[in-house]
């Protein structure tokens, strides 16, 4: 049976409002993830299928260069301990970025992004030194194992500018990660997880270096820097050992 013509025409504009209000919604969410970043975001796993600990050690090395300041009681070198106590391995070859996350009751702290060489364009400049990264090294985390992320800073750093500082003067006015040959991703024994023969491509943000008594965090992304594969969280102690001269990779 056919609909009378004065119903057809009552329901036209009923159904013309109904798409311009989700047309109207569609802009709205649009809109709003692009003011708030949504598509920046990283994507978190689902359930978290590695289960992992770690723990921040400042001063536990020092590099034993002429540059840069550094010696058993000036030690420029942190370490960043991570145990996988369970669950998938992640395999260095096929991870983009290792981001270390640290902060502290000051509201200050920073964040390092340890960039897998594979996946780093290797004819661009990085931001403090020119040239490649070289062949990288990589290796797989697995249950058991202990990763151990190193990175230099330039607390002690010596040199034109620095001349006429006090050490705690040095450790305020530079008091960040660099790039350098002493970085890398180690795993127990003599395994790596990535590491590279030139200057491992580090960037870097923040207001300073770890503290004892930051919080921090580990994230393992997968090669298009967008998914979270592995994420670990602990605290940020001072060495109180003996500190030794640190490995140049790059020698």
């Amino acid at each position: 049976m056919q609909r009378p013509e004065g119903s057809r025409r009552a329901l036209s504009p009923v159904i013309g409002i109904a798409l311009l209000a989700a047309i109207v919604v569609l802009l709205a969410t649009v809109t709003g993830a692009m003011v708030l970043g949504f598509g920046d975001h990283l994507h978190q796993p689902a359930e978290q299928s590695v289960v992992m600990d770690t723990t921040g050690i400042i001063g536990i090395e020092y590099r034993d260069e002429d540059c840069c300041g550094g010696n058993e009681t000036r030690p420029d070198v942190d370490h960043v301990l991570i145990r996988h106590e369970g669950g998938a391995s992640i395999d260095g070859a096929e991870t983009g970025t290792v981001i270390v996350r640290y902060s502290g009751d000051d509201g200050e702290g920073g964040e390092l992004r340890f960039i897998n060489p594979e996946y780093y364009d290797e004819s661009t400049e990085q931001e403090h030194h020119e040239g490649t990264v070289g062949e990288a090294t990589t290796g797989v985390f697995s249950a058991g194992d202990t990763m151990t992320v190193i990175v230099a800073n330039n607390d002690y750093r010596e040199g034109p500018y620095a001349d006429g500082l006090s050490d705690g003067e040095k450790h305020e006015r530079y008091g960040e990660y660099e790039e350098s040959t002493y970085n890398q991703i180690q795993l127990s024994g003599e395994e790596v997880f990535v590491r590279t023969e030139g200057r491992y491509p580090l960037e870097r943000t923040g207001d300073r270096t770890m503290r004892p008594g930051d919080d921090v965090t580990v994230q393992f992304l997968d090669s298009d820097h967008r998914y979270v594969i592995g994420e670990a969280s602990g605290t940020v102690d001072e060495f109180d050992g003996t500190v030794t001269a640190g490995e140049d990779t790059g020698a």
